[in-house]
């Protein structure tokens, strides 16, 4: 058993009795240690934050903040395991759902939605507060290398309500989501794979994203709405949409996102999680 696929069974079999203000609470005690043991693995995460700040981080400044992000990912990495508990009440009682208004006008249009989101916040169980409210969502995903592990998250995304369109699929199946005008929901921050994607400006630099939400918009119509589900205080969540994106071409599209991306990531950085070097070539996960 693989040390991933063991802390991912460990923590499905805790969420079944333990509260889960107690196992977050663990978390983030296990990864603030985890973190001042083993601070020199985060290099890449720590000019990804550097980045985010505009490089005005000093060197304990920037320790404080690589702890702070592990230890919001491991809370978020917990969360999910608890996402078999959500339903419509708690979610109402937990959750900002105000700007969902955006979502629903742009439904009214019957062309589908391309919610485009990324590595901020918690974008799977945002998915899954969506499927448990009633919206019809195909999230795309990357299939893990692990099956075990791949297993796990199927199971997880199915228990929450969450349909999969794997990466690499045909695309018919995406046309077909939105024709039938349900929503397509894309993490689309990361260019994985053999495609080139399109080069656009990104916190002073240049780095290429995914063209998958633009290409997909302009063929078939259907709006790209950006999404992010972002933790506040006491424990809630905020679910930030933007208006449609409006841009005529591919490269018009995926600078607008990449743009509000960088506004959201300024505001909320440390849950930012990204943790490989973000403006290199990125390697298959």
């Amino acid at each position: 058993m693989t040390a991933p696929f063991f802390c991912y069974q460990l923590a499905d079999a805790l969420s079944g009795f333990l509260p889960k203000e107690a196992l977050s609470a663990a978390a983030r005690i296990f990864s603030r240690i985890y973190t001042a043991i083993f601070i020199k693995e985060f290099e890449s995460a720590a000019l990804n934050l550097q980045a985010a700040f505009g490089g005005t981080l000093s060197q304990k400044a920037l320790r404080g903040k690589i702890a702070e992000m592990v230890s919001n990912f491991s809370v978020s990495f917990v969360e999910l395991f608890y996402s078999k508990r959500l339903t419509e009440d708690s979610i109402r009682k937990s959750v900002e759902t105000a700007s969902l208004a955006i979502l629903d006008d742009t439904l009214k249009k019957k062309r589908g939605v391309i919610l485009a989101s990324a590595h901020l916040g918690h974008w799977e169980l945002g998915g899954m507060v969506l499927a448990r409210l009633g919206y019809p969502l195909y999230g795309m995903a990357l299939k893990h290398t692990d099956p075990k592990i791949e297993t796990v998250f199927g199971r997880l995304r199915k228990r929450g309500g969450v349909n999969v369109v794997l990466l690499g699929q045909t695309p018919r199946e995406c046309y077909r989501v939105l024709r039938e005008n349900k929503i397509l929901g894309i993490v689309a921050d990361r260019l994985f794979g053999s495609g080139k994607g399109i080069e656009v400006e990104f916190m002073g630099r240049r780095v290429h994203f995914p063209d998958g939400i633009a290409r997909l918009s302009l063929s078939t119509g259907a709006p790209v709405v950006p999404v992010f589900f972002i933790k506040t205080a006491n424990e809630r969540y905020k679910m930030e949409l933007e208006n449609p994106i409006e841009a005529d071409n591919e490269a018009g599209i995926v600078q607008r996102f990449a743009a509000i991306l960088e506004e959201k990531i300024k505001k909320y950085p440390t849950q930012w999680f990204i943790f490989q070097p973000f403006w290199e070539k990125p390697r298959w996960p």
